[in-house]
């Protein structure tokens, strides 16, 4: 099964809470799980020290909407080799 543009499911799901009333927490790892997307947990002193750089080549590898930063630490890919990839060059 396909799934959609990590970037895609995040707009919805943020489009959809921006109907609920204010102060519901929003479990943005149980929702990515839940739909199947894959998750590599960054040490918080790689982030610290390697964030921008991080980013800029999740960019450039996956392009800006084919990958979601749910928390500081968690980062959530549309295939297990996309993870994978991030894994072998961050990890």
């Amino acid at each position: 099964m396909k799934k959609d543009c990590i970037g895609d499911f995040v707009q919805a799901w943020r489009d959809w809470d921006n109907t609920r009333p204010l102060g519901l927490a929003h479990n943005w790892d149980s929702r990515c799980a839940d739909a199947g997307y894959y998750h590599v947990n960054v040490s918080p002193t790689t982030v610290q020290h390697h964030w921008l750089e991080i980013n800029k080549w999740c960019q450039e590898q996956f392009g800006k909407t084919h990958y979601f930063w749910s928390t500081t630490n968690t980062v959530w890919f549309e295939s297990e080799k996309d993870a994978m990839l991030f894994i072998l060059r961050w990890l």
